[in-house]
């Protein structure tokens, strides 16, 4: 058995100890269920990721996998810096296993028969259980999950390819963290040991279907992926972008007199591209050193995403 390791924290994520004395055993591997327990960490919780040595442990560190994705042995850092990450064969370790979740306030576990099975002798323990979905939707990855949304066909009209991030995984694990929350509370109060199945396609659906709306442009263009002048990126001439967020006329008004543009407040929400334009030739005369002390002191939305 390998002795337990604790992941250095690569990124500096805000934590607090809301959670403190609180236990949780993951059982889970590659995005979602990670992220729910990195969540409940940063909300001070314990937690003692369980990595089964038989099957070569997380897909996300595991070479077999991440060779024509290298990335995602970054995410499998990121995602599990601070917790207890315990690594060892689920046949052989049985009573090891057993003894961390008699310690335990909660499992996070994805739906397998084999851990499913698994579990079902050892201490009970509230226990929340990671799913895709039901009947056909048994077997989805993220893109499949957020394909069945309505407001996905908008995302469709501006590109035919995937989103960049997988926007399905992340919200489900936000989803998760917060059932188990709720979770345990409930299950303290009732003095019950609960179990409850969330999906990821039920979770797409609630939440992409939130944003779903007949109103949106023909062309697929709103405010949020680029339709308007006040609400976009512009690369600078060093490679780096401008993120405008000027969409209220606080924002928009001074953001017109820093750049001494003759532009006025109903040009914000230009369709025709004129204003798109004079933005863009703009900023690609700045670098991002002259963008920063142009607007030094200034109440601007504007911030720099650099290379």
């Amino acid at each position: 058995m390998n002795s337990p390791q604790s992941l250095k924290r690569p990124l500096k994520m805000t934590k607090n100890s809301l959670l403190e004395g609180i236990t949780i055993v993951d059982f889970s591997a590659r995005l979602p269920g990670p992220l729910a327990s990195q969540v409940l960490s940063s909300l001070g919780a314990s937690i003692i990721k369980l990595e089964n040595t038989d099957i070569g442990g997380d897909p996300f560190n595991n070479d077999a996998y991440t060779n024509d994705a290298p990335y995602f042995k970054d995410w499998y850092q990121q995602l599990n810096a601070g917790k207890e990450i315990v690594s060892l064969g689920f046949e052989e370790d049985k009573e090891k296993i057993k003894s961390l979740i008699e310690s335990s306030d909660l499992i996070l576990i994805n739906e397998s028969k084999y851990l499913l099975n698994y579990i079902k002798d050892l201490s009970p323990k509230p226990t929340l259980i990671i799913s895709a979905g039901k009947g056909q939707f048994r077997f989805l990855h993220d893109l499949n999950a957020m394909g069945v949304t309505k407001v996905f066909k908008e995302h469709l009209k501006n590109s035919s390819t995937p989103p960049f991030l997988p926007f399905a995984g992340m919200i489900y694990g936000q989803q998760l963290a917060t059932t188990a929350l709720a979770l345990i509370l409930k299950s303290q109060k009732t003095n019950e040991q609960l179990t409850q199945t969330i999906y990821l396609k039920d979770t797409t659906e609630d939440i992409f279907n939130l944003l779903h709306s007949d109103q949106y442009l023909p062309n697929g263009k709103f405010l949020h992926n680029g339709a308007f002048p006040c609400y976009n990126t512009y690369e600078l001439k060093d490679g780096a972008y401008v993120c405008l967020g000027a969409v209220e006329d606080k924002f928009w008004i001074p953001f017109t007199q820093c750049f001494d543009l003759q532009l006025s407040v109903e040009d914000k929400f230009d369709l025709s591209g004129k204003v798109h334009n004079i933005l863009k030739k703009l900023f690609a005369k700045y670098n991002s050193s002259e963008i920063k002390e142009k607007i030094v002191d200034k109440e601007l939305c504007l911030t720099i995403s650099s290379k």
